[in-house]
C-alpha cells in the first residue's frame, strides 16, 4: 500500500473522534471574586538572566572565553554583584539534577573559601556561586 494512503487513514483516525466535540468553558463560582484575589496577592518578581557557556560545552556554538584570565574573572564577578543588588532567593543553573548533592558541596565550599580554585570553572562556578556567596 503507497505510503500516501496511508498517512490519509491515520489523518481519518486521529481526526475522526474529534468531530463535533468542542471545548468546555470552566465557571468561575460567584462567590470567588476573582479580581480582588488577584489583586492582594504579592506579586513575584523573576529575573531571567542567561549567559554564554563559560566553560567546556558540547554546543555546536562556543564562544572563546578564557575562564581563568583574572581580568574576565574580575568582570564577572562585578556581573553577580549587580544581580545580587535583585536579592535572588532562587537561582537556578543548568547542571543536571543527579549532580545536586556536588553542586552543594561545592558551593559551600566555596563560601567558606572563595578563593577557591576551580579546574575547569564554568558559568556556574564564576557568575552563579559568586551572586548566592
Amino acid at each position: 500500500m503507497p505510503i500516501k494512503y496511508i498517512l490519509i487513514i491515520l489523518s481519518i483516525l486521529i481526526v475522526w473522534p474529534c468531530k463535533g466535540q468542542t471545548s468546555k468553558r470552566i465557571e468561575t463560582p460567584s462567590f470567588i471574586n476573582v479580581k480582588h484575589t488577584i489583586d492582594t496577592i504579592d506579586k513575584i518578581k523573576v529575573l531571567n538572566f542567561g549567559t554564554f557557556h563559560m566553560g567546556f560545552s558540547t554546543d555546536l556554538n562556543q564562544t572563546e572565553f578564557n575562564q581563568h584570565n583574572k581580568e574576565n574573572k574580575i568582570a564577572v564577578h562585578a556581573i553577580a554583584k549587580k544581580l545580587a543588588a535583585f536579592k535572588p532567593t532562587v537561582i537556578i543553573v543548568e547542571i543536571e539534577p543527579k549532580y545536586n548533592d556536588q553542586l552543594k558541596t561545592e558551593y559551600n565550599s566555596y563560601v567558606k573559601n572563595p578563593i577557591k580554585f576551580f579546574k575547569n570553572p564554568s558559568e556556574v562556578e564564576l557568575l552563579a556561586f559568586e551572586l548566592g556567596r
